[in-house]
């Protein structure tokens, strides 16, 4: 059949076009999450996470290792399995006190009830009493009612607070037949709390010793699109209170994200990994959360210079310490200068100039040696 409609483009040209610049589309779509989820900063957040579990094992085999050695966490340990052994003995003893406090809890439980129901009509009795003295109504033997009512709540407060006293000599009892066992665990705890904790933190960064419910959820916390909720691998930063940068003549807050890659900055145990991943020196004074310049309050680029908010090593405005890291630098990582950028960082050989922003009226600084020559 003729078309005959007048048009002034071909249907079916139109068609493959459209299914065409569709496919592109969504080509681009599909590389624009591909390049946003492959961040040059997550392979050392990878990479150091890797070290930071090989760490984390080697401190509890070596804790391990030294509880073995401890004479009194031996003596513990068969102190423990001995009065556990005694405990099974007596363990029918238990079990009888445990279905006392059943019966006993149960049994309070009435009693405050009546208590609470024989109280909340002896107040409305009490109201209708003090009426009827001053003349406004109320029942003739309103008084007498009262009186009743009053020993019956007396009664049941008795019996509230005989059961609650029975209780006690119960769990009294109970704790009498623990008490040693529950000595023993807390000189046990209070020995193997580092291994505890080491274990503790094991388990949140290693997979292989997650539960199978937290491996399902570490893989799925980084998966794309589904990292925006609560991703382990992401962009770190501090903003620094009280301090802004120009940026296009507006004042922006000081944001420092060098800790996206320099994940190990302000954790010890790290003084001899390779950079980016190496403990900042003098961590007692400098960055540490307990020092005098801690990571959160200071920032890394108010000390160093540099450009915080970047998170590439070009974008960071990295500044060589001599021509020959200069030009390692440009073949390994691409570096070069940062154009634009007024503040870059200040080079290894000067970084305690940085100290001299706000100790200038304190000098010589002790920590400061070269400065202070």
């Amino acid at each position: 059949m003729a078309d005959n409609q007048e048009r002034h483009y071909n249907i079916l040209k139109l068609n493959r076009t459209f299914a065409i610049s569709s496919l592109v589309f969504f080509a681009v779509w599909i590389l624009v999450f591909v390049y946003d989820f492959q961040r040059p900063w997550k392979k050392y957040q990878i990479e150091f996470r890797k070290l930071e579990i090989e760490k984390i094992r080697q401190d509890l085999s070596t804790e391990s290792a030294a509880l073995e050695n401890n004479s009194n966490y031996n003596q513990l340990v068969e102190e423990l399995s001995v009065a556990e052994k005694k405990l099974t003995v007596r363990q029918n003893e238990l079990d009888e006190i445990v279905q006392q406090l059943e019966i006993l809890d149960a049994e309070l439980y009435k009693n405050n009830q009546l208590y609470q129901f024989a109280k909340a009509d002896l107040d409305v009795l009490k109201y209708e009493y003090e009426k009827s003295q001053f003349g406004h109504g109320g029942s003739e033997n309103a008084g007498k009612e009262y009186d009743d009512l009053t020993i019956h709540v007396n009664k049941y407060y008795l019996g509230v607070q005989d059961t609650e006293s029975k209780i006690e000599t119960v769990k009294s009892q109970e704790r009498k037949i623990r008490k040693y066992i529950d000595e023993i665990k807390n000189s046990l705890t209070t020995l193997t709390r580092e291994s505890s904790l080491l274990k503790r933190r094991l388990t949140k960064v290693d997979p292989e010793a997650m539960s199978f419910a937290n491996k399902i959820g570490n893989i799925v916390r980084d998966l794309p699109i589904l990292d925006f909720i609560d991703p382990y691998y992401e962009v770190k930063q501090v903003v620094v209170n009280g301090l802004e940068e120009d940026l296009v003549y507006m004042g922006m807050p000081k944001v420092d994200r060098c800790m996206t890659c320099h994940v190990g900055i302000d954790k010890a145990g790290f003084e001899d990994a390779p950079q980016p991943y190496k403990t900042h020196p003098k961590l007692d004074f400098m960055v540490g959360p307990s020092s005098a310049h801690p990571l959160s309050e200071f920032g890394c680029t108010s000390c160093h210079g540099g450009r915080g908010r970047g998170t590439k090593f070009y974008t960071a405005a990295h500044s060589p310490n001599d021509q020959e890291t200069a030009h390692r630098w440009e073949k390994e990582l691409g570096w070069e200068p940062m154009h634009y950028w007024g503040n870059p960082m200040l080079p290894k050989r000067y970084t305690e100039a940085g100290c001299y922003k706000c100790h200038s009226g304190n000098m010589p600084l002790k920590e400061a040696e070269t400065l202070s020559l």
